[in-house]
């Protein structure tokens, strides 16, 4: 999940690496991309995300940077859906699961050189996809299921800890999208 408040984007570690885990070129190819590594790494060569730290949040202070994440429809905001009942999401979810059946059933019927003809479709599935796992961290840390600090205007984000478990290496992305 993202919440956008005061000029600054807080990001979900764990929808962060959802997001550079698609590696869309617009994404990698970006003026926006750099900016993006050196906040979350902290100017660091890597980023380590493990069980530990995939619920914190990463704070974006750069005004290019909060615009894209702004504008990024794969991670749903908090503050526009934290007021939803628990029925509304779980009809937001079936919305979103609607449309994701409708698309698979249309390339489906598709011959493989007509599914080449509309990339758009497997973009869209992928987005829904994407914003149904944001959606869902939403549900259930609203359901008490899931522990989160969120951001507010109070007080400071809980620092993110870095952990061995897993190691994400943005190095290589950055240093490919450097090469091309």
């Amino acid at each position: 999940m993202k919440i956008i408040r005061n000029g600054v984007a807080y990001i979900q570690v764990l929808d962060f690496q959802r997001l550079l885990e698609k590696e869309k070129f617009e994404i990698l190819t970006s003026e926006v991309f750099p900016i993006l590594f050196r906040e979350a790494s902290k100017d660091s060569d890597m980023f380590i995300i493990c069980k530990d730290n995939e619920n914190d949040f990463i704070e974006f202070r750069n005004p290019k940077s909060v615009e894209f994440l702004t504008s990024f429809e794969e991670i749903v905001d908090y503050d526009e859906i934290k007021d939803l009942s628990y029925e509304e999401m779980d009809a937001l979810r079936v919305c979103i699961i609607n449309e994701k059946n409708e698309i698979a059933s249309k390339v489906n019927m598709m011959s493989a050189e007509e599914q080449k003809q509309h990339p758009e479709l497997f973009e869209r599935y992928n987005t829904l996809s994407s914003k149904f796992m944001s959606l869902n961290d939403v549900y259930w840390f609203k359901r008490g299921k899931v522990k989160l600090v969120l951001p507010d205007d109070e007080k400071e984000l809980k620092p993110i800890s870095f952990g061995d478990e897993i190691k994400l290496r943005l190095k290589n992305a950055f240093n490919r999208k450097n090469n091309k």
